[in-house]
C-alpha cells in the first residue's frame, strides 16, 4: 500500500515458488501499486495478468485504475474504465465516484464533476468527506469563491463533518481569488472547528498574500504568516521559502537584507534550496550577490542551475575553516598547474602554426 511497485512484484514469484495460486487479491495488490505511481502501463499489464489467469476484477480493481488515471487528469481513460466496470455488471462505490471526481477536478473540468456528483446520488450512494473536498479544491484553479462555498454548505447540509483538508481547500480558493480577509477567515473557523492548522494552511495564507499586488501590507503579511507558521512549530519548507522571497520581491521597497537573512536561515536549517530561490532572490539581489552567497555558503549554483534542487546528498552548510582552507589551497594549485599546462601547449600550438607558415 506503500506504492512500492518493485518489492510487491518481487512477491510474486516467490508465492509461485512455494506453490501458491496468485488470486484476484494478489493482482488488485499489484494494480493498486502501480496506481499509486501513476505508471499505467504496470497497472494495465497487471489487470491483463488477471484475465490471463481468469480471475474476475473487482471493484478496488477498477478503483485503482481510475485513480491512476485520475493522478494524470485523464477523463477519457477514467471513462473507459468505469464502461469496463459497469458492462461486467461491477457496482461503482463511493471510493469509484471520488477517483472520477478527481479525474475531473485535475483536468479542470467542473462540469464533469458535478456530474458524476450527480449520478452519485442517482446509483443512492453517500458522499463523505473526500467527495466534498475534491469538489472544493476543483474551484481553486477557477478561483470561483462562490462555488466552492455552495460545496462547502452542501457537505453540512450532507451532515458531513469538514475536515482540515475541506478548510485547506477552502483557504486555497480564497487565496485564489486574491479575498485574503475571507482566506483569513477560513483560518480562524478551522481554529473554531478544533482543527489544527498544517503546513498547507499556513502555505496557502503565505502563498496568498505574496500573489497580491506589490504593497508593503501584503508582505508584511506574508511574513506574519509565515512567523505564525514557525511559532507552531512547523518547520518550513523550500516552498514556503520561496513563497516568503517572492513576497519580498514585490515589496514596493527594497528588502534585500531581509532576503540575504532569510536565505542564510534557510541554508543554516538545511533547507535545500531550488532553482526558484536563486531565480527569486537574484531578482532581490541581483545574480552577482547570489553568486556570492551561493560560493560563501557552499551551494552549487550550477547544479541548481541543471536540475532544479540541491538534492539530499548534498552538504548545503559551509564546511569548516580549515576544510574550507584546505580545499582552496588545492583548488588554487591545480588552477595554477592547468595555466601552466595550457600555456605550454599554447606556446607549443602558436609555434607550429609560425612554423607552417614559413614553410
Amino acid at each position: 500500500r506503500t506504492g512500492n511497485l518493485k518489492v510487491a512484484e518481487s512477491w510474486l514469484p516467490r508465492m509461485l515458488e512455494l506453490a501458491l495460486e496468485p488470486d484476484a487479491a494478489t493482482y488488485n495488490a499489484l494494480v493498486y501499486a502501480a496506481a499509486k505511481r501513476e505508471d499505467m502501463k504496470a497497472a494495465q499489464k497487471w489487470f491483463s495478468q488477471m484475465a490471463k489467469h481468469s480471475l474476475q476484477p473487482t471493484a478496488p480493481t477498477y478503483n485503482s485504475l481510475i485513480s491512476a488515471a485520475a493522478r494524470s487528469g485523464s477523463i477519457p481513460s477514467a471513462s473507459k474504465w468505469l464502461s469496463n466496470m459497469l458492462e461486467l455488471r461491477i457496482s461503482p462505490d463511493t471510493l469509484t465516484y471520488n477517483a472520477l471526481l478527481d479525474a475531473a477536478a485535475k483536468s479542470g473540468d467542473t462540469t464533469a464533476a458535478e456530474g458524476w456528483y450527480c449520478e452519485m446520488g442517482e446509483a443512492n450512494l453517500e458522499p463523505d468527506a473526500v467527495t466534498y473536498n475534491v469538489l472544493i479544491n476543483s474551484q481553486v484553479k477557477a478561483a470561483n469563491v462562490k462555488t466552492a462555498l455552495r460545496w462547502f454548505s452542501r457537505m453540512a447540509e450532507s451532515r458531513v463533518q469538514p475536515d482540515l483538508v475541506s478548510f485547506n481547500s477552502l483557504i486555497n480558493v480564497y487565496s485564489a481569488a486574491g479575498n485574503m480577509l475571507g482566506a483569513e477567515g477560513c483560518m480562524s473557523s478551522l481554529r473554531d472547528a478544533s482543527l489544527t492548522p498544517d503546513i498547507r494552511s499556513y502555505g496557502a495564507l503565505i502563498n496568498g498574500f505574496a500573489q497580491l499586488d506589490p504593497s508593503a501590507e501584503s508582505t508584511h503579511k506574508a511574513e506574519e504568516w509565515f512567523s505564525r507558521m514557525e511559532s507552531s512549530g512547523i518547520r518550513a519548507t523550500v516552498i514556503q521559502y520561496n513563497q516568503l522571497l517572492a513576497a519580498l520581491w514585490k515589496s514596493p521597497t527594497p528588502r534585500r537584507q531581509d532576503a540575504e537573512e532569510i536565505f542564510r536561515r534557510m541554508v543554516a536549517t538545511s533547507v535545500p534550496p531550488s532553482r526558484i530561490t536563486l531565480r527569486t532572490l537574484g531578482g532581490i539581489l541581483g545574480g552577482h550577490a547570489v553568486s556570492r552567497l551561493c560560493r560563501e555558503l557552499g551551494i552549487d549554483e550550477g547544479a541548481l542551475a541543471r536540475d532544479g534542487g540541491a538534492g539530499p546528498q548534498k552538504r548545503l552548510v559551509s564546511p569548516a575553516p580549515a576544510q574550507t582552507a584546505a580545499c582552496n589551497s588545492r583548488v588554487k594549485r591545480v588552477s595554477r598547474l592547468s595555466a601552466e599546462l595550457m600555456d605550454r601547449r599554447g606556446f607549443a600550438a602558436l609555434a607550429r602554426r609560425r612554423k607552417k607558415k614559413k614553410k
